[in-house]
């Protein structure tokens, strides 16, 4: 089991690692505002789509997960909030709109994105 693991390795991640690294890597990476964002949009996105499923529950076994404590797009709303009373609001605005022309029309994705849009006061 380890050899086919070590090809999905890089030489960065495992001295044994076959495969070519492809961006740069960790130990160079330096993180930025704009990816802090995009990462607080993306995991918004996620949770709310994750909270939706949950709550609908087309499986008797999925109403298992709800009110555990796991649920965050509450909390991560207000730090998106809090975000937006700073200032940075047109950076949110950019990051949703890239992602709605990306994904298909018929998409929930697509419901949600536009709640947080009309939320962050664009379109």
């Amino acid at each position: 089991m380890r050899f086919v693991a070590m090809k999905l390795h890089t030489k960065d991640q495992a001295k044994e690692g076959e495969k070519e690294p492809e961006g740069k890597p960790i130990a160079e990476w330096e993180p930025t505002f704009e990816g802090y964002l995009r990462f607080l949009v993306d995991s918004k996105l996620v949770y709310d789509t994750l909270d939706s499923i949950v709550q609908k529950a087309a499986y008797a076994s999925y109403a298992e997960f709800r009110n555990t404590g796991l649920e965050s797009s509450e909390n991560l709303a207000k730090d998106l909030e809090w975000f937006k009373k700073q200032g940075h609001v047109s950076l949110m605005l950019a990051i949703l709109k890239t992602y709605r022309r990306r994904i298909p029309k018929h998409s929930f994705v697509i419901f949600i994105m536009s709640t947080l849009l009309t939320l962050l006061g664009g379109e």
